[in-house]
């Protein structure tokens, strides 16, 4: 049985950090590898347990490094862990990748192992005694960077947030219209500032309003598809062959425990700040 949790961030790293999240497992062998699946956000993991595994560019399961930066992913992205698994994160906004990296296209569907200063980080949070105090010092480190880092081009930022708040419901024409760039020159800046197209994101959070609304009892897959926005019933299957790999009803009747985790179909504890009874070793 796998615990996770998301916390908050601060008002000062909203426009960086989507939230914190915090994975953990009981000791085991070598587990089958399970999918994460878009969802339109880079993460800064930093992993204090037993080393994950993810299919690399070769198609071959590879180690990942302790503290790593993983981009966009526009596909089902195949990790295994090694035994039990600790994990703290950040889930950053689609444009936070930039404080960490100056082209996020590089690091679509790969990850790259962050900076000697990030490993000094990740002591830092295997050494904390709770969860409130390792995501604390996160959050200080995180915060140091929005302070003395160049972030991403406002316009880029400002329309990846208009693409999220309409669930990818807007216009890319008219987002394009709202920062003042046009359609074609928002499209270069996404590729180094998000690392997918404008399109590409507006499906991603599309694709991830099917998961809330067959969780609350859409009405047949032709309801399913309007509440999550589209036009019809053929246009989430042919999104969802893309993002997830397979026709949703099958695979939404049986994710794995640890793709479910990272989805509206499970409904994450949420706090403000972690318990400080809470333990990290837990």
């Amino acid at each position: 049985m796998m615990d996770y949790e998301e916390v908050g961030p601060p008002a000062a790293l909203r426009g960086m950090v989507r939230c914190f999240w915090v994975l953990s497992s009981p000791p085991r062998g070598t587990a089958t590898p399970d999918p994460a699946l878009p969802d339109g956000s880079p993460e800064l993991i930093f992993n204090l347990g037993a080393p994950v595994r993810a299919r690399g560019a070769s198609g071959r399961l590879v180690a990942q490094p302790g503290a790593m930066l993983v981009g966009q992913i526009t596909r089902p992205f195949t990790v295994a862990p090694t035994g039990r698994m600790r994990l703290i994160a950040a889930r950053l906004t689609p444009s936070g990748g930039a404080w960490f990296h100056d082209n996020l296209a590089a690091l679509t569907d790969t990850w790259m192992a962050l900076p000697p200063p990030w490993e000094a980080v990740r002591d830092a949070l295997a050494a904390a005694d709770t969860r409130a105090q390792a995501i604390a010092r996160l959050g200080e480190a995180l915060t140091q960077t929005a302070r003395n880092g160049t972030g991403p081009d406002p316009r880029a930022a400002r329309a990846a947030a208009l693409i999220v708040a309409s669930h990818g419901a807007t216009a890319i024409a008219d987002i394009a219209r709202q920062v003042g760039l046009t359609t074609r020159h928002l499209q270069r800046l996404f590729r180094s500032q998000v690392g997918v197209s404008p399109k590409q994101l507006a499906q991603m959070r599309r694709f991830q309003r099917v998961f809330a609304a067959w969780r609350d009892g859409g009405k047949g897959w032709s309801g399913v598809a309007l509440r999550a926005g589209y036009f019809d019933q053929a246009h989430l299957i042919r999104d969802f062959n893309a993002f997830a790999g397979g026709a949703p009803a099958g695979l939404l009747a049986a994710l794995p425990e640890f793709t479910r985790l990272f989805t509206p179909l499970h409904v994450a504890r949420h706090a403000a700040s972690v318990s400080g009874a809470d333990q990290i070793n837990d």
